[in-house]
């Protein structure tokens, strides 16, 4: 089954080498732990959940990013710990009130929403693609060449958004509950 990943630009150089590792998967307000989200959902417009996030350059400037402008098309027949969204706010016991929240700011209806909890490789990629309009006109795109080298530190829009700290889980803790 193909599944697609949205991100912004300015993370593509680092994906592009070591694939996609890092997301947030919240667990209740004030707890996370790391997944890869992907969804049956290809259509830019679709993706509100976060369709800006700040990034933080070294320098202490920080940017709203477009975090919908690259659309990643992933193979998913190999990957290990692979779970409907659904399964995850079961086994985990999210509360259903904020699971809830979550679904809908995040069009997660009808099970359109997975989670990886693990690293998904480049080998998995079958396309990228890039929306410099900002429109959904897609186009493929084989490199980072003409994306900006920018090491940057995402910060969390949950964390901005609540003004909380989020205490972040291992992803170890709970691989067991979710088999």
């Amino acid at each position: 089954m193909n599944l697609y990943h949205f991100t912004s630009v300015y993370y593509l150089p680092s994906i592009l080498r070591a694939g996609l590792t890092r997301g947030d998967v919240p667990l209740g307000l004030t707890a996370s732990v790391n997944g890869v989200w992907l969804t049956k959902e290809g259509r830019k417009y679709r993706q509100v959940y976060n369709r800006t996030s700040r990034i933080i350059h070294p320098g202490g400037q920080s940017y709203l990013v477009d975090k919908a402008e690259i659309r990643i098309t992933v193979d998913t027949e190999r990957l290990p710990f692979l779970f409907k969204w659904e399964e995850v706010v079961a086994k985990l016991e999210i509360d259903p009130l904020f699971a809830k929240f979550l679904n809908s700011a995040g069009n997660a209806d009808g099970g359109l929403w997975f989670v990886s909890f693990a690293t998904v490789p480049p080998s998995a990629f079958v396309k990228i693609e890039r929306d410099a309009s900002g429109r959904g006109e897609w186009r493929e795109i084989q490199d980072a060449a003409g994306v900006p080298q920018l090491e940057v530190r995402s910060v969390s829009s949950w964390e901005l958004e609540t003004g909380q700290r989020i205490q972040r889980i291992p992803v170890e803790t709970i691989l067991p509950r979710l088999k």
